[in-house]
């Protein structure tokens, strides 16, 4: 769990972590309670149904979605209030120009039209990657998750919640 600068209800309206979503949508069992919605998750070396929090070296399969009851409680299930182990949710791995909703740790912030790729310390978390980087080569495609859609400076202990396009 993380604190957030603002919580999950305060950055979308429409209630939904996907603003524009052509990819499809699955459904997966959380595996520990560490889970939120915006998260960025994989099935690797789980077993079916069951989903963890993405870490770096894994392949993403998509970004948590809301609870399989269509429950989209913004405020109980974000970074802040994390979903319990064994609840039933869907998620769905973006399509080009998708648009939706990602974590920064606390400590992170981002540029836009910068890359956000799987964070490298935190699993489930995105960060900021400069495509001027030289470092940026030797980043497997399958960790790019899109472009961030908006600046958003970093605040000391504090995550945010941020919006990316599919690319």
């Amino acid at each position: 769990m993380v604190t957030l600068n603002e919580r999950l209800t305060a950055k979308t309206s429409q209630g939904g972590i996907f603003r524009r979503r052509r990819g499809q949508k699955l459904s997966a069992k959380t595996k520990g309670a560490t889970q939120f919605l915006g998260a960025v998750i994989t099935l690797h070396e789980e077993t079916a149904p069951d989903c963890a929090l993405c870490v770096y070296d894994e392949v993403p399969a998509g970004i948590l979605m809301e609870l399989a009851d269509d429950a989209t409680d913004l405020f109980n299930n974000d970074a802040e209030g994390l979903i319990d182990d064994n609840i039933n949710i869907k998620y769905a791995n973006p399509s080009k120009d998708d648009e939706f909703l990602a974590c920064l740790y606390a400590n992170y912030g981002c540029v836009k039209e910068h890359i956000c790729v799987v964070n490298d310390k935190n699993p489930g978390y995105v960060q900021d990657m400069d495509a001027d980087e030289e470092s940026i080569a030797a980043v497997p495609p399958f960790r790019i998750l899109g472009k961030f859609m908006e600046t958003i400076t970093k605040v000391n202990d504090k995550g945010r919640y941020v919006w990316v396009k599919a690319i």
